[in-house]
């Protein structure tokens, strides 16, 4: 069933039995491996990609101070923070997983726009959700049923229907990161969201939407023209935030 979706979004794929892993490369650049533990994806001398918390206990140490955490939460108060975020572009949920871990009361929806990380999620997050540590936070995400491109997505929901809408797009130079990401890079989304994407997301959103973006690196897009402020700036990670309530009339 997987190598049938994934051979209809572009590129061959097989099913081959498990044996050594250099045997398995053979006229082949990546594996996509169902493991008893858990799904992976594998390229030639690079660490297993799959769906993990990763640094993650070192950022939720940091509780409602992180950046991301401000700039979902903005100005609201104890009482009344946001209920529901959507997050549109998962990647590997490392996003989805600190928002539901820190906010207890939000549910989180994520949407992936490439298949094959939209497969790993649809096996690992069932598999957090069972986890001592990160469950509880698992089970607050929704994934999306299929992998579906971001404004696609949008133009399906009703406006004003989440509060805050989350976006990460791939990074046009490659931060430090866990070995991992390697597979991330791969076969994530590559296109950065365009002004139609904005203009939807603001549409969409209650009280404001989120863009994740290098520090040192310029956004793709002019985010000053759309409406975007200074945001919450981390070491190497800058969250620019809209605020719609705010940015109405733009």
């Amino acid at each position: 069933m997987l190598a049938a979706r994934f051979s209809l979004h572009g590129f061959d794929s097989a099913v081959v039995t498990r044996v050594g892993t250099d045997a398995m490369f053979d006229g082949c650049d990546a594996l996509y491996v169902v493991g008893r533990g858990h799904d992976s994806l594998l390229l030639p001398e690079a660490h297993p990609t799959f769906v993990q918390p990763g640094l993650l206990v070192i950022k939720v140490g940091e509780g409602r101070r992180h950046p991301l955490i401000r700039a979902v939460c903005g100005n609201d108060t104890d009482d009344d923070l946001p209920e529901s975020v959507l997050d549109l572009t998962t990647g590997l949920a490392g996003d989805a997983l600190h928002v539901a871990e820190i906010l207890t009361g939000t549910r989180v929806s994520a949407c992936e726009g490439s298949v094959v990380l939209h497969a790993l999620l649809e096996e690992g997050l069932p598999r957090l959700a069972r986890d001592k540590t990160w469950g509880q936070a698992a089970a607050r995400i929704t994934l999306i049923p299929r992998a579906l491109d971001h404004l696609e997505h949008l133009r399906s929901l009703a406006t004003g229907s989440v509060d805050v809408v989350m976006l990460d797009p791939m990074m046009r130079r490659p931060l430090k990161s866990q070995p991992s990401f390697q597979g991330l890079r791969r076969f994530a989304v590559a296109e950065p969201p365009s002004t139609d994407v904005i203009d939807e997301a603001r549409r969409v959103a209650r009280r404001r939407v989120v863009y994740k973006h290098a520090r040192d690196q310029r956004a793709p897009i002019d985010l000053e023209a759309l409406g975007f402020g200074a945001g919450e700036r981390g070491a190497h990670i800058t969250y620019r935030v809209l605020d719609v309530s705010a940015a109405g009339d733009l």
